[in-house]
């Protein structure tokens, strides 16, 4: 892994076009080069205004007594979990799709007006 020298120069140097976007964070960024790697899967994300929503819990506790499985108890809790993770995404998709890009537009338009400051 090698450490890449930026030019740090000037009053917007954390806004340098190689740093990339910084996010939300206001915290100098470093930018390491490393080789590419298949980290797995990428982890499931649980928004908390799913249970704001007035479907969710009703949606979550039909979709988890609907499950049958045979097995030991942990297989079957593992099997549960695996099935009511994908239902949840496509829950998402359909309800609450706009979510992620509010985020977004959110992130956007603070990193827009950190760049005005």
């Amino acid at each position: 892994m090698d450490l890449v020298d930026l030019p740090l120069y000037g009053g917007k140097f954390t806004q340098h076009k190689y740093v990339g976007c910084r996010e939300i964070s206001d915290h100098s960024p470093i930018w390491l080069k490393g080789s590419v790697r298949n980290w797995g899967p990428k982890p499931f994300k649980f928004f908390n205004a799913w249970v704001d929503h007035k479907e969710f819990l009703p949606f979550v506790s039909k979709s988890w007594g609907s499950m049958s499985f045979k097995g030991s108890v942990a297989y079957i809790l593992k099997e549960k979990l695996k099935n009511l993770k994908n239902l949840l995404k496509q829950l998402n998709l359909e309800v609450f799709d706009t979510i992620d890009l509010k985020v977004r537009e959110a992130v956007s338009n603070l990193y827009d007006l950190d760049i005005k400051a």
